[in-house]
């Protein structure tokens, strides 16, 4: 088999793993326009990767010296495509419903004072300190597990601690706790 041949086969598997990795993260975003967006690059990923798995079965193939050099472009291209998707594609989401969840404001809450009603409301939420420090991690963008690591506890206490704070809070997401936090002027941890 020629080397264009299995240049073009590496470029199937790195842009069809791209396209997954964009659909996954995809299915995590808020609102229509952020989620069409990440499909339209998707499908630009599926069609890439498609075509050169045609011309991977193709049974006339260049052998031409520029051909060679434009797909392993190509390839690099799926590499770096793959490593964005999979290294940026949680932080791009967190921000994305984070942003969502500020740009509607607060799902029942009066805007007949806010800055009282936020003093108010700050002052009525108890959260024990280690639920203080939780949500001021969650405000980093981390992970449960990343969480867990940083303040010495299990997972499983971690998520206990995430949905007591939720109760608390009475929100039903983790970037709704972190609206409050910011709105509520929590800083982050400086760990």
């Amino acid at each position: 088999m020629a080397p264009v041949r299995w240049v073009h086969l590496v470029n199937v598997v790195l842009w069809s793993a791209s396209a997954a990795i964009g659909w996954w993260w995809a299915r995590g975003t808020r609102t229509r326009r952020a989620r069409h967006r990440i499909y339209a690059v998707v499908t630009l990923a599926l069609v890439i990767a498609l075509e050169n798995l045609l011309q991977a079965l193709a049974t006339h193939h260049p052998r031409s010296g520029a051909h060679l050099a434009a797909n392993i472009v190509l390839a690099v291209a799926g590499i770096v495509a793959f490593f964005v998707a999979a290294m940026f594609g949680r932080d791009v989401v967190t921000d994305e419903r984070v942003l969502f969840a500020l740009s509607r404001g607060r799902l029942g809450a009066s805007r007949v004072h806010p800055v009282a009603e936020a003093q108010h409301e700050a002052e009525s939420v108890r959260l024990t300190p280690r639920e203080t420090e939780v949500i001021r991690c969650l405000c980093e963008g981390l992970s449960t597990e990343e969480i867990a690591a940083r303040l010495s506890i299990s997972p499983h206490t971690t998520t206990t601690h995430v949905r007591n704070i939720l109760r608390k809070l009475d929100v039903s997401s983790r970037a709704d706790a972190i609206v409050w936090a910011v709105e509520h002027g929590l800083p982050p941890s400086r760990k």
